[in-house]
């Protein structure tokens, strides 16, 4: 269920960050159309904050998508001062269509994106605890050589695992000693006279 959420935020996130890169180009061409005699003014600086902060909410959000919810939260953060320091502008009278444009994008963008890190966050798998039960002392059959990581067939399914004793050939017979998230910890029963043997 967690994918098919994640799944639709991701796409209410893409169509809402098509406008948010809209206004960041009409921002740089608002930069490049000072005159160069006329030089920088007052305000541009304040642009300038507002594009690099915008600018690393967007990466550090789609960055979010490979490295994870923790991604997302600092971009939710970032997505924060980008609307402050946005409001800070208008403030101090640089106010303009584009200036709300980037600001509604933000918000939206940082909502979506705080849903995100929460979810990922506070999202625990719905049979860990059962799962963990039901594989906790069972045997399995290393299905490939364990190096020490390899997968094992347990119970008709196979499942990524490493070893704790050593290399394990395929065919050997373990036992599951532990579970890490979705990978078994094994303990090979054939391995200790081996490793006994190869140690004299």
């Amino acid at each position: 269920m967690f994918s098919a959420v994640k799944s639709r935020l991701q796409c209410r996130l893409f169509v809402l960050i098509h406008p948010l890169l809209e206004a960041g180009s009409l921002f740089f061409v608002r930069l490049l159309e000072v005159p160069s005699s006329v030089g920088f003014r007052e305000g541009d600086l304040m642009w300038a904050v507002a594009g690099v902060l915008l600018g690393t909410f967007f990466l550090t959000s789609l960055l979010g998508f490979h490295l994870g919810p923790h991604s997302h939260a600092v971009a939710t953060v970032l997505g924060i001062a980008a609307a402050a320091w946005l409001v800070a502008t208008a403030i101090s009278g640089e106010s303009s269509a584009l200036l709300w444009t980037l600001f509604s994008a933000d918000v939206c963008l940082t909502v979506g994106v705080s849903l995100l890190a929460w979810r990922g966050l506070h999202f625990v798998a719905p049979n860990s605890v059962g799962q963990h039960t039901r594989v906790m002392g069972k045997q399995g059959v290393a299905k490939s050589a364990l190096k020490p990581d390899g997968t094992v067939n347990l119970m008709g399914e196979d499942w990524s695992a490493t070893s704790l004793n050593g290399y394990i050939e395929a065919g050997k017979v373990v036992q599951v000693i532990g579970l890490n998230g979705l990978r078994l910890e094994v303990w090979g029963e054939d391995n200790e006279a081996i490793n006994k043997g190869a140690s004299q």
